[in-house]
């Protein structure tokens, strides 16, 4: 599950509540914007004027959690 903001405007829809129901259904890895990649995101992910940063980030933390994301994907 990625999760490029990790909040949700209600409890309800948060990450967390969604990871729980799939996790019953399937395996799961929930992938959200760690503290660098959040830095280089910055404050809106939207922001058209940052893409190169935030790519940056997302691509360093990409990599970070390529093995895990294998384990899941490969049973």
């Amino acid at each position: 599950m990625l999760a490029p903001i990790g909040q949700a405007p209600r409890r309800s829809l948060g990450v967390a509540e969604q990871a729980s129901a799939l996790s019953k259904q399937a395996r799961l890895l929930v992938v959200t914007p760690d503290r660098a990649a959040r830095a280089a995101i910055g404050r809106n992910p939207l922001d058209p004027r940052r893409p190169g940063p935030g790519g940056t980030g997302r691509l360093a933390q990409g990599a970070a959690l390529a093995a895990d994301a294998r384990k899941v994907w490969s049973g």
